[in-house]
């Protein structure tokens, strides 16, 4: 499967939380995440190359959850993998010991919602400031992943989210990017 998603900067979170509510949006939970992302050593200022592992470890709560993602030809979708793990810190180790270094740790406060077939994201990323984040899961082809992300675009507009508010790079990009000014 993949995860074919689009992100924007968000100016208000509470005008378009009542937007989401309008349009009959179902909230699934407010969140904390802390992210560390694991990237080869060998990679240079956090230019991941198609076909790339990103590896993540979330404390969500009392859960630790291993993801990984590849990135795919195209920044709207990757291949993601996910598992529970019961040590954080010894995933974090054998990481290392494959030669993956920890690059970027992101927290956030997260609220989920879901409507139809899409995953509704409104994300307070610290240093980061406010963004929505909608994914829809689709298949491995073409067709699929486009029809995917014109869904997801038509849900933003009719949130009154621009085109020029949307973020095309990935949260661990743009925290890597701050913190390495």
């Amino acid at each position: 499967m993949l995860e074919v998603e689009r992100k924007a900067r968000i100016k208000d979170r509470s005008e378009i939380i009542s937007k989401l509510d309008k349009l009959g949006c179902i909230i699934k939970k407010a969140k904390e995440q802390e992210d560390k992302i694991f990237i080869r050593k060998e990679i240079k200022n956090f230019d991941i190359p198609v076909g790339e592992n990103v590896i993540r470890i979330r404390k969500e709560e009392d859960k630790n959850i291993l993801t990984l993602k590849k990135k795919t030809d195209d920044n709207n979708a990757f291949i993601e993998l996910e598992t529970l793990i019961e040590d954080a810190d010894i995933i974090s180790r054998m990481l290392e010991e494959m030669g993956y270094i920890e690059k970027v740790f992101i927290k956030k406060k997260r609220m989920r919602y879901s409507l139809d077939k899409m995953s509704i994201c409104i994300d307070n990323i610290e240093s980061l400031g406010n963004f929505i984040e909608v994914e829809i899961l689709s298949e491995e082809n073409e067709k699929q992943k486009n029809e995917a992300l014109k869904t997801i675009e038509e849900f933003l507009n009719k949130l009154e989210i621009s085109k020029e508010d949307y973020e095309e790079k990935r949260y661990d990009t743009l925290m890597y990017e701050i913190n390495n000014k």
